[in-house]
């Protein structure tokens, strides 16, 4: 991580919102992941296989993509950086 670039918290995707945890990434590393709407970031251990699958890990954060149909047809149409 870059001296420049302060790190950032942002809620855990794959957990729900009232107990998500925290994932530590910076602004630039979300808006890298994000630019594609179907991967996000999600803390270690809390990917659904049954809808997702891990594509990269940072150790700090996993990276992953939606691979069920629906879902991912979803959420690209609803990712407000492509609308």
């Amino acid at each position: 991580m870059s001296d420049k670039v302060q790190p950032a918290q942002h809620s855990c995707a794959s957990a729900p919102t009232q107990r998500a945890p925290r994932v530590h990434a910076t602004l630039e590393e979300y808006e890298e992941v994000r630019a594609d709407g179907a991967t996000f970031l999600t803390t270690p251990g809390h990917a659904d296989e049954d809808i997702e699958r891990v594509v990269s890990d940072r150790g700090r954060f996993q990276i992953i993509e939606k691979i069920q149909r629906t879902v991912r047809a979803t959420v690209k149409r609803l990712n407000p950086r492509t609308a």
